[in-house]
């Protein structure tokens, strides 16, 4: 699974509220946090190897937000911890948001609930944020509250002066689209996926697929992080509140990207703000909710312009850097579990939620006389990171790796344009 493989990434998945509608399935269980070290699918030097490369934990990294006119409140210092010792706080970090995930006395600030909380999540850098929606108020008696119970439970794993950060989070979440029960199938949309003992994983829908040589095999490709390694998946869309539209059959561990058969899947893909369509075609904007027509695939060269959509963080801008690889699985054969790294100039790296959301590029293009804009995919988005070779970026599974692995290519439709 990808999650074990980049764990200098702050993965997308932090088991938030952010995208889940937790609270009518059993939050009262506490799931318990996976320690690759407990696992037997690496070599003792995979393992080695994963641990040295550990992102550290740093005091500075909280002077960001120290600074940052969005930060209500922080508390706590990150002490500098590096290689193992720092996979070892990140693990009780994921435990203590477990732990608040599953507090009644937390959940009811989340929006959700009514609360003035849009979620919250654990960073792999040390700390636990908290977001605030911007349009409602957070009391300082209710800081005092929350910062209470996540110290309670940092206690509980031997955390001391664990940060927290409360932040107001102006981004667009799209509510009235991410969110949305869609029949068809489309890309950009809030897929769950049932991990066992009432809990659910959220992220974004990539593209519409069809499985090659097999046009009647339809379905969607979303992250493979988002489902427990190699098992059966029950999936929805958006949420467990509606009835399951099937199972994961093949999830593959060298991709971070999973085919779902789903036999009602359409060519179109909602990417949110992206600024061609809010500027140049306002009327699909705000009447088609930023739908585009996915017109075909693209590969990509260092420099190219990119465009990415994660439900939670919205349109985010860049170019595409460069293609790395994962070295755990087999040094010698750099073709293997090859990842695209958008480089980000405009807009956010991810939120949680934003895992399996569709990279692409804009193109404007004559359909039968009529200039439409159009995405041709790139890939789908796995991961980010805020300082990768001092960089902010995205990392993404290129749709080649996506077409090699799982043998599925984006359903197209290019007579089709949105006016």
């Amino acid at each position: 699974m990808k999650i074990f493989n980049f764990i200098s990434i702050v993965f997308l998945v932090f088991v938030t509220l952010l995208t889940l509608t937790g609270f009518a399935f059993g939050y009262d269980k506490v799931r318990e946090v996976e320690d690759i070290r407990q696992s037997d699918i690496f070599t003792d030097e995979q393992l080695k190897k994963i641990l040295e490369n550990t992102c550290s934990m740093e005091p500075e990294y909280l002077e960001k937000f120290k600074h940052d006119e969005n930060t209500v409140f922080i508390s706590g210092e990150i002490p500098f911890k590096e290689k193992e010792e720092a996979y070892d706080r990140w693990v009780s970090i994921q435990k203590v948001a477990r732990l608040i995930q599953a507090d009644y006395s937390f959940r009811k600030y989340l929006e959700i609930n009514g609360g003035p909380l849009s979620g919250f999540g654990s960073s792999v850098y040390g700390y636990i944020i908290i977001y605030i929606n911007p349009q409602k108020e957070l009391t300082e008696y209710e800081i005092f509250e929350i910062k209470s119970i996540i110290e309670k439970y940092s206690k509980s794993e031997n955390i001391e002066d664990l940060p927290i950060v409360f932040y107001n989070s102006d981004l667009d979440f799209n509510v009235d689209s991410f969110y949305d029960h869609v029949n068809p199938i489309r890309g950009g949309y809030q897929v769950s996926a049932d991990i066992g003992n009432g809990f659910y994983n959220s992220g974004t829908i990539g593209f519409s697929a069809v499985r090659k040589n097999n046009s009647v095999l339809r379905g969607f490709v979303t992250a493979a992080h988002l489902l427990p390694y190699n098992t059966s998946t029950a999936i929805y869309q958006p949420t467990a509140a509606y009835p399951s539209i099937g199972n994961v059959i093949d999830n593959q561990s060298r991709i971070d990207a999973i085919f779902i058969p789903f036999s009602n899947a359409d060519p179109i893909v909602n990417v949110g703000n992206d600024p061609v369509l809010t500027n140049f075609y306002p009327n699909r904007s705000i009447d088609n909710k930023t739908l585009m027509i996915v017109h075909g695939t693209s590969s990509v060269s260092s420099g190219s312009e990119l465009r990415k959509y994660g439900g939670p963080s919205g349109n985010s801008g860049g170019f595409h850097s460069e293609y790395i690889y994962d070295k755990y699985f087999n040094e010698s054969d750099k073709t293997i579990d090859t990842l695209g790294v958008m480089q980000i100039t405009q807009g956010s790296t991810g939120l949680g939620g934003d895992s399996g959301g569709p990279v692409y590029i804009g193109m404007n293009l004559s359909i039968s006389g009529v200039e439409d804009y159009q995405a041709f995919i790139v890939g789908t988005i796995c991961g980010h990171n805020n300082n990768f070779k001092g960089n902010p970026v995205t990392f993404y599974a290129p749709v080649s790796e996506i077409d090699y692995y799982l043998g599925v290519k984006p359903i197209t439709r290019q007579n089709l344009t949105l006016t």
